[in-house]
C-alpha cells in the first residue's frame, strides 16, 4: 500500500480536550467508504461519488480507485458494462507535523447498504451460551430492496430464523447491467458469537460454532463486476451476544 501524506481533515471527527487531541493524533484511523463505479466490458473503471469520508479525502480516494481494473460483468458469458459500488476503508497512520499517511485497504465490489439491520441474537441460544453461523443468499431487486432471502447453511434453526428476519428488511443501492437496473444475488455469511462475562468489561467466548463462516463456499453472481481475487462471499456480518455471571445469577445483555 503506497503511502501518501495528507493533512487530517475529517468532518466527522471532533475532539473536546487537549488530551483527546493527543490521543487521536497517535491512533491509526480506519474510515469506511462507499464509491459508485462504472465498469466497461474491458474492465476499465470510472469512479463516481465517494461517500463516508470528508471532502478533503474524496479526491485521494477517487485517484487511487481509478487505477483499478476489474473483472467485467457478464450475462451468458458476454461481457457487459455495469454500474455498482466499491466498498473499502481509508487507513490514516500518524506522521510527523500533524499529518497522516494515506492508504486504502483492498476494496471490493458489493452493493452499498441503505439500511441493513443487524439480526438479534436468539434469546434461546443466549441462555444456552451457544454460538453459530449462517450463510444467507439474498436476492436484491432492481429497486435495491430484498426480493427474497434463504439460509443455504446454518448451525441451528434459531440462528437462520434471526438472520432471515433481518435480511428481508435490508435495502441497497440498485445495481445496473447493460444500461438497465438488474437483480443480483449476494451470499452473505453471518456469525453469531456468544460470550460469558464476569463483569461487563471481562468477557470470554463460551462456545465455538460447528461451522465457521470461513468454511462457506460461496458462488459469485457474474452479473456484477468483481475486483480480481475478491472473495465470492460478502463480508461477514458479526452479531455478538453476552451474558453476565455473578455467582449463581445470570443476566442476558444481548
Amino acid at each position: 500500500m503506497t503511502a501518501v501524506v495528507a493533512t487530517l481533515l475529517l468532518a466527522s471527527i471532533a475532539v473536546s480536550s487537549h488530551a483527546a487531541a493527543v490521543e487521536a493524533a497517535e491512533t491509526t484511523r480506519r474510515i469506511p467508504f462507499c464509491a459508485d463505479v462504472e465498469v466497461d466490458p474491458n474492465g476499465a473503471v470510472r469512479i463516481g461519488e465517494v461517500r463516508g469520508v470528508a471532502q478533503a479525502l474524496q479526491k485521494l480516494v477517487k485517484t487511487r480507485l481509478s487505477t483499478l481494473k476489474l473483472q467485467p460483468a457478464r450475462r451468458n458469458a458476454e461481457k457487459l458494462a455495469a454500474r455498482s459500488q466499491l466498498r473499502g476503508e481509508v487507513v490514516l497512520k500518524p506522521a510527523p507535523n500533524d499529518k497522516y499517511e494515506f492508504g486504502i485497504d483492498p476494496p471490493r465490489v458489493t452493493p452499498c447498504a441503505i439500511s441493513q439491520i443487524v439480526p438479534r441474537f436468539p434469546a434461546t441460544m443466549a441462555r444456552e451460551g451457544k454460538s453459530g453461523s449462517v450463510l444467507l443468499e439474498v436476492r436484491i431487486g432492481v429497486d435495491g430492496r430484498v426480493v427474497s432471502a434463504q439460509a443455504l447453511q446454518s448451525t441451528r434453526r434459531e440462528f437462520s430464523d434471526a438472520a432471515l428476519e433481518s435480511a428481508r428488511q435490508w435495502t441497497f443501492e440498485p445495481q445496473w447491467l447493460a444500461g438497465e437496473p438488474a437483480e443480483v444475488v449476494i451470499q452473505w455469511p453471518v456469525d453469531f458469537h456468544m460470550q460469558t462475562c464476569i463483569t461487563l468489561e471481562r468477557c470470554n467466548a463460551t462456545d465455538v460454532s460447528s461451522i465457521s463462516s470461513r468454511m462457506f463456499d460461496c458462488k459469485w453472481d457474474e452479473s456484477m463486476p468483481r475486483v480480481f481475487d475478491q472473495p465470492a462471499c460478502a463480508d461477514t456480518m458479526e452479531v455478538r451476544g453476552s451474558r453476565v455471571r455473578r455467582g449463581s445469577r445470570q443476566m442476558d445483555i444481548r
